[in-house]
């Protein structure tokens, strides 16, 4: 059903729910499925009692195998040059 799709993945600032997002990528991962992760600017700068920033995106990278993007410069060359097939906002804040 997955395969060979583009998945991006958006991790916003809903901090407790960043382990279960861990989680989420590990089994997502178990697809042949191409993962892309986008960090909001809340989590790329934020240390909180749940993760240190940069620690969590560390975990990312180690999950997916591959950077992640943590800017909107980064971010400019999906959609129009590289078209996703599902976009996963998770965890979903309310202020999302």
């Amino acid at each position: 059903m997955f395969n060979g799709m583009k998945i991006g993945v958006g991790i916003t600032g809903s901090f407790c729910s960043l382990s279960n997002c861990l989680r989420f990528l590990k089994e997502l991962k178990k697809y042949p499925v191409d993962i892309y992760v986008f960090i909001s600017d809340q989590v790329n700068s934020c240390d909180t009692r749940f993760f240190k920033a940069n620690q969590l995106i560390i975990e990312v990278e180690k999950i997916i195998e591959k950077k992640a993007i943590c800017s909107v410069v980064e971010a400019e060359i999906f959609g129009p040059q590289i078209p996703l097939d599902l976009m996963v906002v998770y965890p979903c804040s309310a202020n999302t």
